[in-house]
């Protein structure tokens, strides 16, 4: 309500002084108010003998409007005159009634943290510069898009001042514009995941595929193999009676009978990891990428737990390793799952 008045008494100001300024005859008013002090300045009542404004202001005019403006271009703080860089304007009436005052030049001039403007306020008690103070802080940190600070002082503004419900509605802004922008987020986070999912399921299905076709594989490798030694084992004994050997001929045919023995399992190089040993995968270049290839970290998020999205390049927990840090195929060991880092697997002839 204050600005509304003091813009249009400064209209009305700026209107009548132009025409005061043009007129030649002595004011009316200013034969009976004068203004009084060098340094400071007030407004004499000469007709009735009393002070109605009192000498605190740097600069007093009187208007033939019947109106007394007055400015404040310095202050005294603990001793110290201060120089302001912009002047405060206060009203009165021909009464000596205060009618108006201007702190926005002040404010507008000042910068942050705005302390010359509260240290004058405290020092002419003006209680409302401190809301406003707080107010202009809230912008200020608004337009640095730090949110979070500038609530602070548009709510401290609201919460001390009820009245001031300029401060709550953009304190309910920001806090709007804050929670759209978490569900947004979760939301982005839900698809991240459920890509995921798609993409681990493309992946694990032909891999877990082949594993079972290769584990039955060797079971039936192995139950061929236990029927041909149930089948050796039924046959008739012979009772023909060795023959003597020497010692070279029984060496030669020990050494058959172990060569016998272990002719059914043989080893061959890994198809997993290609005789490396390494955790890797020879038959999908975007599964070999998933693999670590030694390291036994996680390749998605280098072993660090948490990784980018894509979508909204916020930091969230990996979602290939759930934030273990280390890689889902080995464990982090570094060795190929399939032979166990020796290169090599037996198999069954």
């Amino acid at each position: 309500m204050e600005m509304k008045k003091y813009a249009v008494l400064t209209l009305l100001l700026s209107l009548f002084t132009t025409t005061y300024c043009q007129n030649d005859e002595p004011s009316t008013l200013n034969s009976r108010y004068k203004v009084v002090g060098e340094k400071m300045q007030g407004v004499w009542d000469i007709n009735n003998d009393i002070m109605i404004v009192d000498s605190i202001y740097d600069h007093v005019e009187i208007h033939d409007v019947g109106i007394i403006v007055c400015q404040y271009t310095s202050f005294v703080s603990y001793g110290v005159v201060k120089k302001l860089p912009a002047p405060v304007f206060e009203s009165y009436d021909i009464n000596g009634e205060k009618i108006a005052r201007n702190v926005d030049y002040l404010l507008q001039a000042d910068s942050m943290p705005y302390t010359l403007s509260l240290d004058f306020a405290r020092s002419k008690g003006i209680r409302e510069v401190e809301p406003m103070v707080e107010l202009m802080k809230g912008m200020h940190y608004e337009k640095k898009k730090m949110r979070r600070e500038a609530y602070k002082h548009y709510m401290n503004v609201y919460n001390q001042y009820p009245e001031f419900t300029l401060a709550k509605e953009l304190a309910d802004n920001i806090m709007n514009d804050m929670n759209n922008e978490r569900a947004k987020i979760k939301r982005e986070i839900e698809q991240e995941e459920e890509m995921r999912k798609i993409r681990d399921a493309q992946y694990t299905n032909p891999y877990l595929a082949f594993a079972e076709s290769m584990s039955s594989l060797a079971n039936t490798l192995n139950s061929i193999d236990q029927n041909d030694k149930a089948k050796r084992n039924n046959q008739p004994a012979t009772t023909s009676k060795a023959k003597p050997t020497s010692g070279k001929n029984k060496k030669g045919s020990q050494q058959k009978e172990t060569k016998r023995a272990t002719s059914h399992e043989r080893e061959r190089v890994c198809n997993f990891c290609g005789g490396t040993g390494r955790c890797y995968y020879m038959f999908d270049l975007y599964a070999s990428n998933k693999h670590c290839h030694g390291t036994g970290k996680c390749t998605e998020c280098h072993g660090e737990g948490i990784c980018r999205s894509r979508h909204t390049n916020d930091y969230m927990v990996c979602p290939l390793c759930n934030g273990k840090k280390t890689c889902c195929f080995c464990s982090g060991s570094g060795r190929c799952s399939r032979c166990n880092g020796s290169g090599k697997i037996k198999t069954v002839n």
